[in-house]
């Protein structure tokens, strides 16, 4: 694929065909790069968000061959600078749970966000069924670590339940 409405348009089109709400939302001040945006609703917190798929343009990285694809989602909620340093050792235990891509802190916006880049060959679309199944363990993810994050900053689980209750899933 040349450019990066085609591939972003491709891309959407198969979110879209999985009964998922997405849109494209252009290059902007907020908006760096051309970005799809998925909506995500969380079980346990109840609050509405989303999963960000962005295109990252060849001019930026230098792959001869390969397109990167981001997938970029944030918790809803916002933490403390108290709740951010407790939440740290959470993390890796977390991670290492995790399929794909890898949960970390954005210090600025001060929230808990979830990364993965998706590689795929230059100037040929992604494979259907292997991008989709990409997309669903990213997407429900964040959702099947929420409980586990939200009781822990709350306090209900201790940082020793929160790890064991990872080891028994």
């Amino acid at each position: 694929m040349k450019n990066t409405e085609n591939l972003l348009t491709h891309l959407d089109q198969l979110i879209r065909s999985n009964d998922y709400e997405s849109r494209i939302e252009k290059r902007s001040q907020v908006n760096l790069y051309d970005t799809i945006v998925v909506r995500i609703k969380m079980q346990k917190s109840e609050s509405e968000s989303k999963v960000e798929i962005i295109y990252f343009p060849r001019v930026m990285i230098e792959l001869d061959n390969t397109d990167l694809v981001q997938f970029y989602f944030q918790f809803p909620y916002e933490l403390t600078k108290a709740k951010i340093d407790s939440v740290r050792p959470l993390l890796p235990h977390l991670n290492s749970r995790i399929s794909i891509g890898y949960l970390s802190v954005n210090e600025t916006e001060r929230k808990i966000q979830y990364k993965y880049v998706y590689a795929h060959q230059q100037d040929i679309k992604p494979n259907p069924t292997h991008f989709l199944d990409v997309f669903e363990i990213f997407y429900y993810t964040p959702c099947l670590h929420e409980a586990t994050i939200l009781n822990y900053l709350k306090g209900i689980l201790s940082l020793e339940a929160a790890i064991e209750g990872l080891e028994t899933r």
